[in-house]
Order: structure tokens, then sequence, then C-alpha cells
């Protein structure tokens, strides 16, 4: 009898116990710069809304920022924010990819994170993500929030907007490395069957290979065909 009764305590315990520090809610979405905790001054947010929308206009990349007053307990930085990330549907793109940036703030707890999307962690790595981490936290520390966001925010767009200029050629707007690779490989093809057809020669594949790649780098795929007709035409009649 005094078993049953001893079960029921300890399980009555275990409810008790249990960690209620994990059954949190979410913030729901906002505008780019969803401030919870009233910290940020309007001209500082306005600012990271112009940031934000010439970064979604020229990379496709979702950038917002997420402001709070404190964690809950037991919680780091780093999974509010990643749940938070999922739970926006930050980085979706209408191709599927995970574009997005989150920068987290938490006022109380001084603690910023920087949430990176799958397809833009190349432009962002992590010692990236630290230092930029660690100049807001300093903000933070002092009060400073307004400039801490603004200061972080235009770091990220910074970066960003750099690795993507020069990175764009390699994978950013060509699609990744196996898009790439497949063009150049019909590219060459093409190179190889037009002279042999035409009875041309190999300046004329040399031409039409050199000038759609040229035009590929640097106009994309409209570049590529242009170019390579170019080199046709300039390469055709021509002997080696």
């Amino acid at each position: 009898m005094k078993r049953p009764i001893f079960v029921l305590f300890l399980l009555c315990l275990f409810c008790g116990l249990a960690p209620a520090a994990q059954k949190y809610e979410l913030e729901e979405p906002k505008d780019t710069v969803a401030d919870y905790a009233q910290v940020v001054e309007p001209a500082a947010a306005a600012k990271v809304v112009t940031l934000s929308a010439d970064l979604k206009r020229i990379t496709s990349i979702n950038f917002k920022v997420l402001i709070i007053r404190q964690l809950p307990p037991g919680v780091d930085a780093e999974t509010y924010g990643r749940q938070i990330y999922e739970r926006w549907d930050l980085g979706r793109t209408d191709k599927g990819e995970e574009r997005g940036v989150l920068l987290f703030i938490s006022v109380i707890d001084r603690q910023a994170k920087i949430i990176v999307g799958s397809r833009v962690k190349y432009l962002m790595p992590a010692d990236v993500e630290e230092q930029i981490e660690n100049d807001v936290n300093t903000d933070l520390a002092r009060g400073k929030f307004s400039e801490g966001m603004g200061a972080g925010a235009a770091a990220i767009s910074g970066r960003l907007l750099s690795e993507w200029n020069e990175s764009r050629l390699l994978v950013g707007s060509a699609g990744g490395w196996q898009t790439i690779s497949l063009t150049v490989f019909a590219l060459f093809l093409a190179s190889v069957i037009l002279p042999f057809l035409l009875r041309g020669s190999f300046l004329m594949g040399a031409a039409i290979f050199a000038g759609g790649l040229l035009g590929y780098i640097f106009l994309g795929y409209i570049g590529l065909v242009l170019c390579a007709a170019l080199g046709f035409f300039l390469g055709y009649g021509r002997r080696i």
C-alpha cells in the first residue's frame, strides 16, 4: 500500500521539478528592427532599415534585428536567436535557399548574437561573427544600445556586401559551383562541336570559349551567349 503512494509522490516531485525555464514564448515577427525592449532611437532604426533594404536588393539576403529585454532563464543567446530565426522563417527565399541573417540582442544580459543562414555562411565566417559580436557587446556594456545595434548592423551589412562583390563571380550570383561547372562544360562542348560541324579552326573554338567565359563572368548568361557569338564571328574563316 505504501509503495503506490511512494511512486505517486516521486511522480509529483518530478513534475514539480521539471524545467519550467524551457517553456517560454518566442517574440512574434515585426519589422526589420523588432525592438521589444524599446531602447533603440528612431534614427538608428531607420538607418538599419535602409541597410537591410539595400542588402536585400543587391544580394537577396534578408537581414533583421531583434532586441529583447532579457533572455528566458536557462536559455543562451544562440539558442534563442536560432529559434527566432527558424520561427520567423527569416532566410527562406523563393528558391528555398537559407539567405538570412539575424542580429539578436538581449539588453539586460548584455549579449549579442549573429544567426546566419547556410547560404550566407561562406560570407560570414565564425571569426568575423565573433568580432562583430564582441564590438556590439562592448557598446551594450556601456549602455549604448542604439550605437551598438547600429554599428553591428553596419558591420554585418558592410561585410556581406564586400564579400558578395568579391565572390559573386565564383559562387553567389551564378548559383553555386555545380551550376558554374555545368555552364562551363556546356560552353566547352559548344566550342568543340561548332567548329567541327562548320569545319572551323581551333581559333574559332578558342574564341567561342574565351568570349563566352568572359561574358559569363561579367554579365552572366546573357553575356555568355553574346560574347560566345562574338567569338564565333571573330574566329569564323580564320585558320591556324
